[in-house]
């Protein structure tokens, strides 16, 4: 998504939504079909002005991420099973690795949610293909826990949408069908 925030960049790159868009999207194969319609869209984002932290924290994990890229001479792809490597020898993986941890606190923390306990180290995940289940992620009951968090806030601001959509309706005097 075309953007110069980087809160978005850290919004749209923490387990938060990474939870959230393994349940919206559809899969092909074992690959998650991503479509903004699905994903983007109804995923629920903090209110703007507590998104300080997590921008600063987005823009280190870009950094980091980059140096990294640049130094080892890999690509995204590289990078990233190394981080869900266990046994990766990949020099900084292991600052990679609390980037994304601090990021995910900061996440949270946005929406104010700082009683999330998330939990990260090495696990196995259902929704990837059995040769390739070991994630370094927040815990199960964690992104269950922001699942409902985040159904109940998608839920209270289509509600508050809706009904602001017909109150605007009613002084323009159209009744609802």
């Amino acid at each position: 998504f075309a953007s110069d925030d980087a809160a978005l960049f850290g919004l749209l790159q923490s387990s938060l939504h990474q939870a959230w868009a393994r349940k919206m999207s559809s899969t092909m194969r074992s690959d998650l079909r991503y479509t903004p319609s699905s994903a983007f869209d109804t995923f629920p984002r903090p209110t703007a002005d507590r998104l300080d932290g997590l921008r600063d924290c987005a823009e280190r994990l870009h950094a980091l991420r980059a140096a990294i890229m640049r130094r080892e001479d890999i690509g995204l792809t590289k990078l990233y099973n190394a981080l869900h490597d266990a046994e990766s020898r990949l020099p900084d993986v292991e600052a990679l690795r609390a980037a994304h941890a601090e990021l995910d606190r900061l996440a949270a923390a946005a929406y104010g949610w700082d009683d999330l306990d998330m939990d990260h180290a090495f696990r196995q995940v259902a929704y990837l293909p059995e040769n390739d289940r070991t994630r370094h992620t927040i815990a199960e009951t964690t992104r269950l826990e922001i699942l409902r968090r985040l159904s109940a806030l998608n839920r209270e601001r289509y509600e508050t949408e809706q009904n602001a959509a017909a109150e605007y309706g009613a002084r323009c005097g159209f009744s609802r069908i």
